[in-house]
């Protein structure tokens, strides 16, 4: 489907961490079939996404979405 060729990042964003872990899991298995890749930013982990240009779903909290826009590392594909 087309939507499945676009290009770019998707943010998903949920009020809890186990929200985002809940939605992390199933997405992560759906969209790896059509090379998307999938990131979870929580708490527990301090480290910075390295985020792709072309296919990327990032999932989080306000809280923590708001610090990775901070720290954005951008890659160039």
């Amino acid at each position: 489907s087309k939507c499945l060729n676009y290009v770019g990042i998707i943010i998903y964003i949920a009020p809890t961490k186990s929200l985002c872990s809940e939605q992390y899991q199933k997405w992560d298995k759906k969209f790896k079939t059509f090379e998307w890749k999938t990131s979870l930013i929580s708490s527990d982990s301090d480290e910075l996404v390295d985020l792709d240009l072309k296919k990327q779903i990032v999932i989080g909290t306000p809280e923590k979405l708001e610090f990775l826009t901070r720290q954005i590392n951008f890659r160039e594909t």
